[in-house]
């Protein structure tokens, strides 16, 4: 629940969602790392992609890309906006993606975090995710990543929830 009593909705993302996934792009991902509109509204064409949005109310808050492979979903983002962090968000979007997974019994959920955002990555370290792999120079030269896994195998009773 939001801090004015709205409750969090989350639900399928639409054509007309890109204005607002613009927006939250621009204001939680450094500008190096943002989705361009057109890769966005590609992703909401896309029959390998999935993406959600997170609502209060009628605003968006949140939203999550997902990439779906045969044997696992990739969270290719999450961005939560600044004022609705800590209020539930970005975890009914981690738990709706295990659940997807879960539903069509894939393997795992991975996703990539910057190995110098010790924040994001014991947050998902909290949602129950595991580190697996460095992958040097990911986001650019001397940017590595952390690859990061949730195995549905090892999970069962958690995404059931």
């Amino acid at each position: 629940m939001c801090a004015d009593g709205r409750k969090v909705r989350l639900r399928k993302a639409v054509p007309a969602d890109l204005s607002a996934l613009e927006a939250l792009e621009s204001l939680c991902f450094p500008s190096d790392r943002q989705s361009s509109r057109r890769s966005m509204s590609n992703s909401l064409r896309s029959p390998t992609q999935s993406v959600w949005v997170a609502e209060a109310g009628n605003t968006a808050v949140g939203a999550m890309v997902l990439f779906v492979y045969p044997r696992r979903l990739r969270i290719y983002s999450i961005a939560v906006a600044l004022g609705h962090r800590d209020l539930g968000a970005g975890k009914r979007l981690v738990r709706l993606a295990k659940a997807l997974a879960r539903r069509g019994r894939r393997e795992a959920v991975t996703l990539e975090a910057d190995v110098r955002n010790n924040v994001l990555i014991d947050w998902y370290c909290r949602q129950g995710f595991q580190q697996t792999e460095i992958l040097e120079d990911y986001y650019g030269p001397g940017q590595p990543a952390c690859r990061m896994e949730w195995a549905c195998s090892r999970n069962r009773r958690e995404a059931a929830l």
